[in-house]
Formats: structure tokens, C-alpha cells, sequence
């Protein structure tokens, strides 16, 4: 690994303010981490989960630990066709999408 990729930090994340993520998988591991850090940088976020109750607890925390942050669940089930057809078109013409 060459220093240029092994010294990168959450750090070195830009500001995000003016911009909108959609975080698939947001609700846990790498995915709310991604969350956790755009929106400590500012991103307005969609946390997206196709449980809510797991998405509501996931924003709870994020509420938690980035105060500031700007987050709100986007209950999506990207598995299935009737809910990708019917819930997710609304979300991709604001975001920016990041598949975790």
C-alpha cells in the first residue's frame, strides 16, 4: 500500500453540505459508517433499511453520536421489484447513491 492511500482518514472526507447521499444498508456496518461520517461532514443523508424499526434505531444512535447531522430513513426493499418500482425512484433524482 503506497502512503498516499494508507495515511487516509475520515479526516480528509470534504465537506458535504449541499449534497445528498442515499446510504443502502445504512442501518449497520460499513453502511452506517458511511452514514455517520457524511453526515458529520454536513451530507444531508438517507439512511436507507427495509426494516424500519432497524432504521429508526439506526437514526436514534446517529442522533447520538452526530448531533448536527441530517438524516432521515428511506425504507427501502431493493430486493424485491414492487418496492424498488415503487419507493425508490423518489429517492434517486436528490442523492447521490453508495451501496454498502
Amino acid at each position: 500500500m503506497d502512503n498516499q492511500t494508507a495515511g487516509w482518514t475520515t479526516r480528509d472526507i470534504p465537506d458535504q453540505s449541499g449534497r445528498t447521499a442515499l446510504i443502502t444498508g445504512g442501518n449497520s456496518g460499513l453502511g452506517y459508517q458511511a452514514v455517520l461520517q457524511l453526515a458529520r461532514k454536513g451530507a444531508r443523508v438517507l439512511l436507507a433499511a427495509r426494516d424500519r424499526a432497524r432504521g429508526t434505531a439506526a437514526l436514534e444512535r446517529l442522533a447520538a453520536e452526530a448531533p448536527a447531522g441530517n438524516a432521515e430513513l428511506a425504507q427501502l426493499d431493493l430486493a424485491t421489484s414492487p418496492a424498488s418500482s415503487a419507493s425508490a425512484p423518489r429517492y434517486w433524482t436528490a442523492a447521490r447513491v453508495w451501496t454498502c
